[in-house]
């Protein structure tokens, strides 16, 4: 099956894949509506050096703040940091530190529950301050931090991005769940399909017997003859010959195989995509030795 016949086969199967992807969004959102919104404090501090220090008087403060905030945002990246401020805050936190430029460090918290700022930005100060502390304790530099901007922000979910990426799945789940189907099913899933099993090409298609399609179905009955008889591969024939106002002998198959073999005179064969075996098929080729007319029902 080649990626135009999969595409038709989709088509066909619309219905399945309407049921499929709006059973993933209706999944999805239902979860998205019962998540609580996450919060996020942000704290902008600035890193000092202060000149009462014992150590040599000429040094360049500049580089060693901008040195000192990149080691600070360092310490961040470890997950020891975060579980101190969770352990102190009593919250779960995640923390992520980055340097800025001109001896800015930044501190980005995330939590669930937004009433819980002021606790989370109180355990980050204390958590900074004795870091600092123990830092100072061996270093001949002394470093103060300054906190400059405090934020917080309630971000909720995306629900643009989370219907995309519903729709998308839904799409791909559906398509996975109709090629499994048809491979598994033994069934003609294709108008190509139809026509290599049977040794001869299709003298028409059509989606559903339309007015114009019965039409057309009635010349072609007239033209082969009072002798040509109906043939259905598993589906009911005897309805659609009905509307054909037809008067032929009808033959359902493969129910009635060996009456195909006894029948004497021509036959239409109508074969419908999706509902006809391939082993029906396989069976009517080897029971026929000429070549058979057939319309596909698609």
């Amino acid at each position: 099956m080649d990626l135009l016949d999969f595409l038709n086969l989709i088509r066909r199967k619309w219905a399945s894949v309407f049921i499929i992807v709006s059973a993933v969004i209706l999944a999805t959102g239902a979860i998205y509506f019962v998540q609580l919104p996450h919060a996020q404090t942000i704290l902008l501090y600035s890193v000092g050096v202060s000149d009462k220090t014992d150590s040599e008087k000429s040094f360049d403060a500049t580089k060693l703040a901008d040195d000192f905030a990149h080691t600070i945002a360092g310490w961040m990246r470890s997950p020891t940091f975060s579980e101190k401020i969770s352990d102190i805050a009593k919250i779960p936190t995640d923390v992520v530190g980055t340097s800025q430029a001109k001896q800015n460090f930044l501190v980005e918290l995330f939590y669930d529950n937004p009433e819980s700022a002021d606790r989370i930005t109180a355990a980050t100060r204390q958590v900074i301050t004795e870091e600092i502390k123990k830092y100072n304790s061996n270093s001949k530099f002394k470093f103060f931090t300054t906190l400059h901007g405090e934020s917080h922000i309630l971000k909720f979910p995306n629900l643009k991005f989370a219907t995309a990426v519903a729709l998308i799945g839904g799409l791909l789940l559906a398509a996975m769940w109709i090629a499994l189907q048809s491979y598994f099913s033994g069934r003609v899933n294709s108008i190509g399909e139809a026509e290599k099993l049977l040794g001869t090409p299709a003298i028409a298609t059509f989606r559903r017997p339309s007015k114009k399609e019965i039409q057309f179905l009635k010349a072609l009955l007239k033209k082969l003859g009072n002798h040509t008889h109906i043939a259905g591969a598993d589906i009911n024939i005897k309805k659609l010959a009905t509307k054909l106002e037809a008067t032929h002998k009808i033959i359902s198959l493969p129910k009635e195989s060996l009456t195909l073999v006894k029948n004497e005179g021509r036959f239409i064969l109508i074969v419908r995509l999706d509902y006809t075996r391939t082993s029906t098929l396989r069976q009517i080729r080897a029971l026929i030795d000429n070549k058979i007319p057939f319309a596909v029902w698609g």
